[in-house]
């Protein structure tokens, strides 16, 4: 009956410390994931380009477009390798989310634009950009989505596919490809 009671006081110790250690481990990964989220939070704006302002529930483009325009026809050129030549800038609303949109006759650019938390500010996501020429007239084609928040960080997120099968570009540059 000795043996039986101090295995089972054994027993009871080891799932105890178990139990402790698995409760601590949950615990430091859940700090884990609350300290990267306030990392990414606190520089959430790094690469972000300042290009509007929410006024009487509408988007107004406040950036300069000519430098919009050419800055971005510029670095995407020294980041691709190819002349892209966009003539148009707007910021748009598609499915509850903003974006600025470059425009020529055969191609769309599209940056992320995310409404700041403090106030009617909105600021694009200027180093991840979703290029067509194939799905142009589609409002939900080759658009950045982002899954995790917070969205616009550099290089997550995806472009979503063209509807009609077309080719669809992410570009993800270390440095912003637009300037205001």
């Amino acid at each position: 009956m000795k043996k039986y009671l101090k295995s089972s006081l054994v027993l009871m110790l080891l799932l105890s410390v178990s139990c402790t250690s698995v409760s601590n481990s949950e615990e430091s990964s859940a700090n884990k994931a609350e300290n990267i989220q306030n990392q990414i939070s606190e520089d959430t704006y790094k690469n972000w380009v300042e290009v509007g302002k929410i006024e009487d529930g509408v988007a107004i483009l406040t950036a300069d477009k000519n430098n919009l325009i050419e800055s971005l026809n510029q670095n995407l050129y020294v980041t691709t390798g190819k002349s892209t030549r966009v003539n148009d800038v707007s910021i748009e609303r598609i499915d509850d989310f903003f974006y600025l949109l470059f425009r020529s006759k055969k191609q769309r650019v599209t940056f992320y634009v995310q409404k700041s938390k403090d106030s009617n500010i909105l600021r694009a996501a200027a180093t991840t950009v979703c290029t067509t020429s194939e799905c142009t007239q589609e409002p939900l084609g080759c658009i950045p989505k982002y899954d995790i928040t917070p969205a616009g960080q550099d290089g997550i997120g995806t472009c979503t596919p063209c509807a009609n099968g077309g080719k669809c570009t992410k570009t993800v540059s270390g440095k912003s490809l637009i300037s205001n």
